[in-house]
């Protein structure tokens, strides 16, 4: 089985006879997915897909971390901030 990678370590990918375990990880924002997660995963599965070997994919947060608390907004357009930047 080739090497799964991520372009970002807030996504890491374990793989153990024929399942693949992809944790996504940003503890700083309780899993919210950044810009460059949004990125990363669909990569990540299309390597997967590729992958003889993998017969399942189980998407997981990283021990002691809530799933996915939602989107990183701002890290996509930084001009999503909630107004706070207009407030200064």
């Amino acid at each position: 089985m080739s090497e799964i990678r991520s372009s970002t370590p807030k996504i890491r990918i374990e793989t153990a006879g024929g399942v693949a375990t992809v944790l996504i990880d940003n503890a700083p924002r309780r899993n919210a997915f950044d810009y460059s997660m949004w990125i990363a995963l669909p990569d990540v599965m299309r390597q997967l897909d590729a992958e003889e070997g993998v017969r399942v994919a189980v998407l997981r947060a990283a021990p002691s971390l809530p799933f996915c608390s939602g989107a990183d907004i701002p890290s996509f357009d930084p001009s999503c901030d909630g107004g706070r930047r207009s407030r200064l």
